[in-house]
């Protein structure tokens, strides 16, 4: 019997004892187990009723993502927990876990001025601890709370300065900017040519445009929502943004870019 599965490797024999349904039912268990993040060995099985955090996090996630109504905020809430809490507790076993643990694992948050990312991850963490708790898969405290808890060891988020943006140009000063963009012959200026023309895009998705988005028959830039934080985009495509589509013919390199990397 071998498996590797939610960060678990478990390779055994199995002994054949002659009692076919008995030993259908021990790989049926070990399986079972192993769905919950529990090692089935058994100096590594303390109690089957103490899954991992990602089991808790998956299970609870099943209903409260059934809750929200916002694809964005749905995507949120799974995205912060495995990138900033299962690296480190994916799967611990949810009755182990300590305040210590969570701090670890947020504490980088912080250190890099994301405070209000770790205040949300901190509170989701703390959610999937309650459903845990809920559940009487954790018999100890709630490890992720703030308030008497965390609040003594990491700043208030709200304290935590967060890194200065850039200056905006004075809007004045814009037609003389453009104009000197217009002198520049390079795909870097066309594409920022084509961020300012195209108002209410994002940086990024601007840089990131495709040919396949643009219909010039139409005279729309088509963004699908997997590339926005909203919904979809449609931008009119005008007499001066065509112009900088038909100049950046001349840096298309066939992957499929408007603005390919140099």
């Amino acid at each position: 019997f071998r498996v590797n599965k939610n960060g678990i490797k478990f390779d055994t024999n199995l002994v054949v004892t002659g009692d076919m349904t008995a030993d259908k039912a021990k790989v049926a268990n070990w399986n079972l187990d192993i769905s919950r993040g529990i090692d089935p060995r058994p100096k590594k099985r303390e109690n089957l009723n103490k899954p991992s955090f990602r089991y808790c996090m998956d299970e609870y996630l099943k209903k409260k993502l059934t809750d929200l109504t916002n694809d964005k905020n749905k995507k949120q809430w799974r995205s912060t927990l495995e990138t900033h809490i299962c690296p480190s507790i994916g799967n611990k076993s949810i009755d182990e876990i300590t305040s210590s643990d969570i701090i670890e694992a947020i504490r980088p948050l912080w250190d890099t001025k994301r405070a209000e990312t770790g205040r949300r991850t901190l509170q989701r963490t703390a959610a999937v601890f309650g459903w845990a708790m809920a559940h009487g898969y954790r018999s100890t405290a709630n490890p992720a709370t703030w308030q008497g808890n965390i609040e003594h060891v990491l700043a208030r988020p709200s304290s935590v300065k967060k890194p200065k943006p850039f200056e905006s140009l004075p809007y004045l000063e814009l037609p003389e900017f453009y104009a000197k963009l217009h002198a520049i012959n390079s795909v870097q200026s066309l594409a920022l040519r084509f961020i300012i023309l195209t108002i209410g895009s994002r940086i990024g998705v601007a840089k990131s445009a495709t040919w396949s988005e643009i219909d010039l028959d139409q005279g729309i830039w088509r963004v699908t929502e997997d590339r926005m934080k909203t919904d979809k985009l449609n931008t009119p495509i005008t007499v001066h943004v065509e112009r900088v589509l038909r100049l950046a013919k001349a840096f298309d390199k066939g992957c499929g870019f408007i603005f390919p990397s140099p």
